[in-house]
C-alpha cells in the first residue's frame, strides 16, 4: 500500500515529530519496516489490531516508557529489514521479458465467458446481518485476546480451550443481541466492468455500453 509510505515522507518532509502508528488489512510488519519507518525519523509502531493499539499509546505517551520502547521498535525494525534484504538476496528472479514469455495464453477460440446480466454498479441496501454474521473468521477475534489458535480447534485446546469457549459463548450471545435487536444495518456496493489486458502487464478497465453503441473507451488502467 503506497498511501502510508507518502504519509511517513510528507510528515518527514513536514518536520514533524508525532507517532506515526501503522494498522489495517494491506499492512504488514515487514512492509512497515522496510517501506515506511525508512521515511520518517518519528516513531513508526506496526499495530497488528485496534486492540493493541491502547497499549502502544500508553507506551509512546508515558514520559518513563517512551525513549525506550520508541529505541526498542526501532532496533526490531533494523532487524527486520535485515531479515528481508537476506531473503531478498537468496531469491531466485528470472528476467521480465521471461515472466512475459511464460504468462499465461488463453485460447478464446474455444471458449467465450458469459457476459454479468446487470453490469455497472450496484448498491446493496440493508443487507441481512445474520448473513453475514455466518462468514465470521473467529480466529482474528481469539488473537485479539491473546488467546492464539485456529478456530474451532482452539476450542478443544488443552491449555486455552476452556477460555476460549468462555469467551465465544460471550461474543456469540453479544452477537444475538445485535442481531435481534437489529443494532444495525450492513451497506455494500460494487461492480461489474469489462476488462482487457493491454502492453503485457496493464488492464484496461471500461464503462458498461449497450451493445451497438461504439467502440468502448477505458475508464481506468491498472498497471
Amino acid at each position: 500500500c503506497a498511501l502510508p509510505i507518502y504519509i511517513a515522507e510528507e510528515m518527514q518532509r513536514r518536520g514533524m515529530t508525532q507517532p506515526l502508528l501503522i494498522g489495517g488489512a494491506t499492512t504488514s510488519l515487514a512492509h512497515t519496516a522496510v517501506k515506511i519507518d525508512t521515511n520518517y525519523q518519528g516513531p513508526v509502531v506496526y499495530v497488528k489490531d485496534a486492540s493493541r493499539a491502547v497499549g502502544v499509546c500508553t507506551n509512546l505517551l508515558s514520559p518513563d516508557l517512551r525513549d525506550a520502547f520508541i529505541a526498542q521498535t526501532k532496533a526490531d525494525y533494523a532487524g527486520v529489514r535485515e531479515r528481508h534484504a537476506a531473503q531478498q538476496g537468496e531469491s531466485q528472479r528470472i528476467p521480465l521479458a521471461a515472466a512475459r514469455a511464460n504468462k499465461f495464453k488463453a485460447d478464446w477460440s474455444s471458449y467465450t465467458p458469459p457476459p454479468p446480466r446487470q453490469p455497472g454498479v450496484h448498491v446493496l441496501k440493508n443487507y441481512d446481518l445474520a448473513e453475514l454474521a455466518e462468514y465470521i473468521d473467529w480466529t482474528p477475534f481469539f488473537q485479539a485476546w491473546e488467546l492464539h489458535g485456529r478456530y474451532p480447534k482452539i476450542l478443544e485446546d488443552a491449555v486455552v480451550g476452556e477460555e476460549a469457549r468462555q469467551l465465544f459463548a460471550d461474543a456469540r450471545a453479544m452477537l444475538e443481541k445485535i442481531l435481534t435487536g437489529k443494532w444495525g444495518g450492513a451497506r455494500a456496493v460494487f461492480g461489474l466492468f469489462p476488462a482487457n489486458a493491454v502492453h503485457d502487464d496493464d488492464i484496461e478497465i471500461y464503462a458498461p455500453l449497450p451493445t451497438g453503441e461504439g467502440e468502448r473507451k477505458p475508464i481506468m488502467t491498472w498497471h
